[in-house]
């Protein structure tokens, strides 16, 4: 089955089976059941520490995008929001951090003030770019309000992990993450683990809002309204230097006219990793969600799961085709239940069956 194909079946089947974690008893199950599939996805498929970024696990898109969504995306507006409000309020700034855009635009800018054809060629390489000191001054400008902008939706971001407890299954996903880490490579550093629970935090949870506000309601637009391409592009280049902070990356090569940005990046690194510390600091699910072993038998009403005959049918037939490889042992309960179960009955021969309960 296409890994996108199979992703959308299992968020499917396991965000209906747990009603998407509406209440304190489906939550804690369904983050167990994320945890669990994490611990052995580390255990069994990843070799180094740095294939959970590279190798992209099924478990973490699934947990990223559950936690995003709902309360979830309340806190990123709650954390973002004012932040990025303020990056947009001026749209007269202009942001542009390639030299060969800024030296075009410098030569439109000349051509249109004069009223005559720039003696300078319109194509260049960024060395060529970069000898002249116009595009040199408009770069260091263009450098510094970058480091001012990032800094407010920084300092959003860290101080103000008091309200992330909506998502906290998110974040106790992110401590089982470095602890699973921390248990199969213990040779591992503080800081490799901390960039790899960056890439979740940041990169994969709230680097998409940052690039693209509108997209998760971080920001209000009004009827008619929009992102400019220049604040996408401004938002683009923020987003741009927290990822390379989290992960401290450094400029260098084709980007080495950014190098000013490097002691910012070593510096807002150190932040990020104290602030991840922080996310780190959570109970156990037991603690949270006030649960134990006999809470479950001490429900008053069993549980009732909704689900359409159409998501029934597509999730016995989906099982039956892949049942070799999910359930090779033939004494595996899932194997049995399968067999019990026969082929996959056509519509005509549920009719008389409620069609959601």
């Amino acid at each position: 089955m296409p890994q996108n194909k199979s992703t959308r079946f299992m968020e499917t089947v396991i965000f209906t089976l747990f009603n998407y974690g509406s209440d304190c008893r489906e939550a804690f199950l369904l983050l167990q059941l994320f945890t669990a599939a994490l611990r052995h996805e580390i255990h069994v498929k990843v070799d180094r520490p740095q294939e959970v970024v590279t190798g992209s696990p099924t478990v973490i898109k699934m947990l990223v995008s559950f936690y995003r969504h709902a309360r979830g995306q309340n806190a990123l507006k709650d954390v973002l929001g004012p932040a990025i409000r303020e990056v947009l309020q001026d749209r007269a700034l202009n942001i542009r951090t390639d030299p060969v855009e800024i030296y075009k635009s410098w030569v439109n800018q000349t051509e249109s003030q004069t009223g005559q054809k720039s003696c300078l060629p319109y194509e260049v390489s960024v060395e060529e770019a970069l000898s002249h000191s116009e595009v040199q001054q408009r770069l260091n400008i263009s450098i510094t309000n970058l480091k001012n902008l990032t800094e407010r939706v920084l300092h959003a971001i860290i101080s103000n992990t008091h309200k992330l407890p909506y998502v906290y299954g998110l974040r106790y996903t992110a401590k089982v993450l470095r602890d699973a880490l921390k248990e199969k490579f213990p040779q591992a550093s503080e800081d490799e683990l901390y960039k790899i629970v960056g890439n979740l935090i940041y990169y994969r949870y709230m680097n998409p809002a940052v690039v693209a506000p509108d997209g998760f309601d971080v920001v209000e637009f009004g009827a008619g309204s929009a992102l400019l391409p220049g604040q996408r592009r401004t938002l683009g280049s923020i987003a741009r230097i927290l990822q390379h902070s989290a992960a401290l990356k450094h400029f260098h090569g084709d980007s080495a006219h950014l190098r000013a940005l490097n002691e910012y990046i070593t510096h807002t690194h150190a932040r990020f990793r104290k602030f991840l510390r922080t996310v780190c600091d959570v109970p156990e699910p037991e603690e949270r969600f006030n649960i134990d072993e006999y809470s479950e038998t001490l429900i008053l009403n069993r549980p009732v799961i909704y689900i359409s005959i159409s998501e029934l049918l597509n999730t016995h037939r989906l099982l039956l085709e892949h049942q070799d490889c999910l359930c090779p042992d033939p004494s595996d309960p899932l194997q049995q239940l399968l067999q019990d179960l026969g082929s996959v009955p056509s519509l005509q021969d549920l009719v008389g069956t409620s069609s959601r309960r």
